[in-house]
């Protein structure tokens, strides 16, 4: 036998004297042949009180869910703040009472439909004017271009008729154009240093003229000059090339004769200060 419950009996000999409980075990003691015996464990009735309490409890712990310990709190619902949320809410409603019209006796869902039906149209009335209003800003932008494009040549006519006193220019609003200031030369470049790369290449590298030194430089003028064969005075500087950064390389250079180079710096002010002179052979 598998099962806890037994038989118990009580041995009250005198009032001091210990309770027992005795159950069948799970094997005899003996077992002959065609014959068996019952064999029996004895437990003092305070442990059998203990094991009993304890299974019961238990079980009626795994019964009732109390094992899981309490509940957690469900939070309250909150109303939704966004758009798309409250029609969601909404839909949810009006298939809730309709499908349940005996639990919620008191909702009106005929109330309910009408307003999003009016909420629905006005989103779509929306949406049509937001589209017109954006047609209508571009017819608008084009008007505008139109309207600055007469604007303009008028004053471009005004000005010719008030050459001789261009503040009368102010009698319409505007006013004479002003007088340009001349720009600064830039300042010199510096530290022109040449470095043969063949027969007839050679490249030349230099520094852009010192902060401060004159205006903002817009290109450089590569010159060059020669000294004849057999000596004597160089020609004439002329051109041989040009540059936006601070080096360049001239190519087909005359061979056997001494070559000078230097560098101007240029813009709408002029040129400046040519760099200094440097001498090659190639």
């Amino acid at each position: 036998m598998n099962l806890l419950a037994a038989t118990s009996f009580f041995q009250r000999k005198n009032e001091s004297a210990p309770r027992y409980v005795i159950f069948p075990a799970e094997k005899p003691f003996f077992r002959r042949k065609n014959r068996s015996a019952i064999g029996v464990f004895v437990f003092p009735a305070a442990i059998t009180h203990w094991i009993c309490w304890t299974y019961v409890g238990n079980s009626v712990n795994w019964l009732t869910g109390a094992h899981r310990g309490p509940e957690k709190e469900v939070p309250m619902p909150a109303f939704p703040k966004k758009e798309t949320d409250v029609v969601a809410l909404c839909d949810a409603m009006i298939a809730g009472y309709t499908a349940n019209p005996t639990i919620f006796t008191s909702a009106d869902v005929a109330g309910l439909t009408a307003a999003l039906d009016a909420f629905t149209t006005a989103k779509h009335d929306q949406t049509d004017k937001l589209a017109l209003a954006q047609l209508a800003t571009e017819a608008k932008d084009l008007k505008l271009d139109d309207l600055e494009a007469v604007m303009n040549n008028q004053l471009k006519l005004s000005e010719v008729d008030t050459t001789a006193n261009p503040q009368q220019l102010t009698l319409i609003g505007w006013g004479p154009k002003t007088v340009p200031t001349p720009s600064t030369p830039p300042g010199q470049p510096r530290d022109l240093d040449p470095v043969i790369q063949g027969p007839t290449t050679v490249f030349l590298d230099w520094k852009a003229p010192a902060r401060g030194t004159g205006g903002a430089v817009r290109s450089y003028l590569i010159e060059r000059r020669e000294q004849p064969a057999g000596g004597g005075e160089f020609g004439a500087w002329h051109q041989v090339a040009t540059a936006l950064e601070s080096e360049t390389t001239v190519t087909d250079q005359p061979r056997g004769v001494q070559l000078e180079y230097r560098v101007i710096a240029v813009n709408i002010g002029g040129n400046s200060i040519p760099s200094n002179t440097v001498a090659v052979v190639l």
